[in-house]
């Protein structure tokens, strides 16, 4: 495959093409939240509608990646407005962003075992299903990830080469870690007392000081945007501390335990034992995936997601265990081709074998059916049915501009005005409403059998009474937080 520096960049489009390429086949909505808190704020900034919900509207979430969201937005409008070019110059910046992580994971392998360790944790980085996925997804928790590998990786290189320079610029990239995903602390903490500790002159104290110093302006920008020094973290560690995490639901500290074995599949103990040769070299990375796994065990409130800003580090440890095992062994084959191959299979075998496959096909038909309705250059508005699953549409973002979100009572008899499309999330018969049925596409998860959704128009079109906005309500826990607040 060349010299290191054609293998990086062989490495690095391939890596960018898996993204864009998920993204064209698999687009959909990983997670509500990727919707609701950051792309929604960033398309009111850019176009002026947007759902908003309760967690903007008592403040606890910053402006600061929202904001970068709609400057993307913006770019994108000198192509089209369409929500399909605002969401694919989104997963463009995304997936570029990934690819600094990609290359420190190669790097690292490079230190850690030669041209064998490098290729295998380059190319497992690359093509992991999780990190493809929040690769092209406005998550926190890949946003997260995708700053934290070159923070971690500038902070090791400055303390090695005592440069103080690259220390700051380490501190600065971390302090945004923090700033953005505010549950990396511990493992950002970690990483500086680890590396700048012993040496807090030469290279612990600039990174102390790149990292406050982005933690302080992002506590002015709160005071600019919000109204208070560091509103978003201070309120957000409030009403979590009131229980607001845990009306989502709470889990036992083991369950990512439990998760991690049916995420990888049959492929668990190959990575395991993998992952623990690998850490023989690289201690650090194995000690950053610990921190974050247990830290994240001690919230009662858990999704799968919040882990994979741990995927990288355990993925460049398998790779460099992978390349070790292969050459005590005197494996043959150890050609970096041959281990790229055989390292794409994996990550082929982990997407079809493991328990993630359900995670591709999320929210992919809603945006297909939102699409549809924003190519049709006479649409007025669309209905969601019941209104209660607004968290399930893709919002304004997902929309043509000049398109209403209305929401519909399907209990109630007879004709509808002020909407022409209505997407029912749930199986109901809309024809007694007087609505004609376009289709109900099938569902992509294999563990459904009957459709999830369904696409209707309404005669009456957008004409006589309008129907009211489609709005995100108050979950029951805010009025005890604003009853204590007014305490």
């Amino acid at each position: 495959m060349g010299s290191p520096g054609v293998q990086l960049g062989v490495l690095l489009g391939a890596a960018l093409a898996v993204r864009l390429g998920a993204y064209a086949l698999c687009g959909g909505i990983l997670h509500g939240d990727e919707i609701f808190q950051y792309m929604e704020p960033a398309h009111r900034l850019v176009f002026g509608d947007g759902i908003v919900t309760w967690e903007w509207r008592v403040g606890i979430r910053s402006w600061l990646f929202p904001g970068v969201l709609a400057g993307v937005m913006q770019v994108a409008r000198l192509v089209g407005d369409g929500p399909a070019v605002q969401n694919a110059a989104v997963a463009l910046f995304l997936a570029v962003l990934s690819l600094p992580g990609v290359a420190c994971c190669y790097l690292w392998g490079r230190q850690a075992a030669g041209d064998a360790g490098a290729v295998a944790a380059g190319v497992l980085a690359a093509g992991w299903s999780e990190l493809v996925l929040v690769g092209i997804h406005p998550l926190m928790d890949g946003v997260g990830a995708a700053i934290l590998v070159p923070g971690v990786y500038l902070l090791q290189a400055g303390a090695v080469r005592g440069n103080r320079r690259m220390s700051f610029g380490a501190g600065l990239v971390l302090g945004l870690t923090v700033a953005l995903r505010l549950q990396l602390a511990p493992a950002v903490a970690w990483v500086v007392l680890r590396l700048g500790g012993p040496r807090l002159g030469a290279c612990g104290g600039p990174a102390a000081l790149g990292l406050s110093l982005v933690i302080l302006l992002s506590g002015v920008l709160d005071w600019v945007t919000l109204g208070e020094p560091f509103q978003s973290v201070v309120r957000y560690v409030w009403i979590n501390g009131l229980g607001a995490a845990d009306f989502y639901g709470v889990s036992p500290w083991y369950t990512y335990l439990v998760v991690l074995p049916w995420t990888t599949g049959v492929l668990l103990p190959l990575l395991g034992v993998c992952v623990w040769f690998g850490a023989r070299r690289l201690r650090l990375l194995a000690e950053i995936a610990g921190v974050i796994l247990v830290s994240l065990s001690c919230v009662p409130h858990k999704e799968f997601r919040f882990l994979f800003p741990a995927f990288p580090f355990l993925l460049t440890l398998a790779g460099v265990g992978s390349a070790r095992l292969g050459q005590r062994l005197r494996v043959p084959g150890q050609r970096p081709v041959v281990i790229a191959g055989v390292c794409a299979a994996v990550c082929v075998l982990h997407v079809r074998l493991a328990g993630s496959t359900v995670l591709w096909a999320s929210g992919v038909r809603v945006v297909e059916e939102m699409d549809r309705v924003s190519a049709d250059p006479r649409a007025c508005g669309l209905a969601i049915v019941p209104p209660d699953k607004w968290y399930v549409s893709g919002g304004y973002s997902h929309l043509r501009p000049g398109i209403r979100l209305v929401a519909y009572d399907a209990s109630r008899p007879g004709p509808a005005s002020g909407f022409d499309y209505v997407l029912a999330l749930k199986a109901i018969d809309l024809s007694p409403h007087g609505m004609s049925l376009i289709e109900c596409p099938p569902p992509l998860r294999p563990d459904q059998v009957t459709p999830d959704m369904c696409l209707w128009r309404n005669p009456a079109g957008c004409s006589g009474p309008p129907a009211p906005l489609l709005t995100a309500p108050d979950p029951p826990f805010l009025a005890r937080v604003r009853a204590d607040e007014h305490k």
